[in-house]
């Protein structure tokens, strides 16, 4: 209550009392959730394209069908690439002949070298011999002790052990040519054969594209194409199969930028679906895509669900409800109760106190969470 002062030649009037009401904090577990649309993904979705043209020669699987990682789905029927690889094999043959009939060349281009090189030893030895002759025969001539004529003989004998060492050079150089032209014909033979070998495993890879494969574990979930159809290779818009892996599936949902900062990696999540016999289903976020679309200005975030018993689809669409914030034992107060930072308190003697308070990130627009100056145990003064 205002008393009645005098102040100076003044006097002030005591006002009326007036009724306030009075209210204690509350203390509560604070909650902030976000509920977006969502959608069921497959684990792993894959479309399944011909890498190779043809046609097709046999269907194996239909929509719905199990199928395991490397299964045959289909096979294209490439006769002209079947055709080209026999072809190929068999220049690999011819090659791999070649080189070993160079390497025979090689081999009997060094026997001939040793055997070359063996004669010009002994043509050297006979030129050794001759000249020694020679000049013995050569002293006596000049001693008159012997005819000319003989001498004749003996330097006719060692010119031509000279000339047929020069022979046997000869066939010593012409064994050397052959050898490295053998070596060289092998070298070029086995760089054909690596060469032709490649194109082979080549042709190989495309033809075993002709057989399409399921790419993991899953289920068709599409089937387009039929026995006999023609496949384009790199022209075919819709894939020939879509296999999806559901086993475990991904439940998407893209959240407001308001609501970015908040969410993170293992918050709690429920999944509520009309499709669910239960209606709903509990996980927690598995991951965020950590940047915002600039078109929307929301971020993808997942919630990954074990679904062996196959409840969840692909394509089923429900609402996720993400709690982004989740504290226990918060001091909250009405929203009116707080004026520009300060709360008023009423004391054990009645009397109205100001408190400073700080503020929470919570607020609801009818409440506002304290998280400084409150205890919990005041009675605090609500309305204007």
């Amino acid at each position: 209550l205002l008393s009645v002062k005098l102040w100076g030649n003044f006097s002030l009037l005591a006002a009326e009392p007036t009724a306030v009401k009075i209210v204690k904090p509350e203390i509560v577990s604070l909650e902030r959730e976000t509920t977006r649309p969502a959608s069921v993904h497959a684990y792993h979705e894959v479309a399944v394209h011909a890498r190779v043209s043809g046609y097709t020669k046999q269907v194996n699987v239909d929509i719905g069908d199990v199928v395991k990682a490397d299964q045959p789905l289909a096979s294209i029927d490439v006769p002209e690439m079947i055709a080209g690889e026999k072809q190929q094999l068999a220049e690999i043959v011819q090659l791999k002949s070649d080189i070993e009939r160079y390497e025979a060349l090689a081999a009997l281009a060094k026997a001939q070298i040793t055997v070359a090189e063996a004669d010009v030893k002994k043509s050297d030895a006979q030129i050794a011999a001759d000249q020694i002759e020679y000049d013995r025969i050569r002293k006596l001539t000049e001693s008159k002790s012997i005819s000319e004529r003989l001498r004749d003989e003996i330097l006719s004998r060692l010119e031509t052990s000279k000339a047929s060492r020069l022979a046997v050079v000869a066939k010593v150089d012409v064994a050397k040519a052959a050898l490295k032209a053998a070596n060289a014909d092998t070298s070029t033979a086995k760089t054909l054969v690596d060469v032709a070998q490649k194109k082979h495993d080549a042709s190989k890879i495309m033809i075993a594209y002709a057989t399409l494969q399921a790419p993991f574990d899953g289920v068709v979930s599409q089937r387009n194409l039929d026995p006999g159809e023609l496949v384009n290779s790199g022209l075919q818009k819709k894939p020939l199969f879509t296999i999806i892996h559901s086993q475990k599936v991904r439940i998407r949902a893209a959240i407001p930028e308001r609501d970015v900062s908040w969410v993170d990696v293992g918050d709690k999540a429920q999944f509520k679906c009309d499709a669910l016999r239960e209606g709903k289903i509990d996980g927690h976020v598995t991951r965020l895509a950590r940047a915002l679309d600039p078109q929307t200005r929301t971020m993808l975030v997942e919630m990954e669900i074990d679904n062996k018993a196959g409840n969840l689809l692909p394509g089923m669409f429900g609402l996720l409800t993400i709690t982004l914030d989740d504290r226990s034992g918060r001091i909250v107060v009405p929203a009116n109760a707080l004026h520009q930072g300060v709360v008023y308190v009423v004391g054990p003697d009645d009397k109205v106190r100001h408190v400073p308070v700080s503020v929470g990130r919570y607020d609801d627009g009818k409440r506002i969470e304290i998280i400084k100056g409150l205890s919990g145990e005041e009675r605090i003064v609500t309305g204007g």
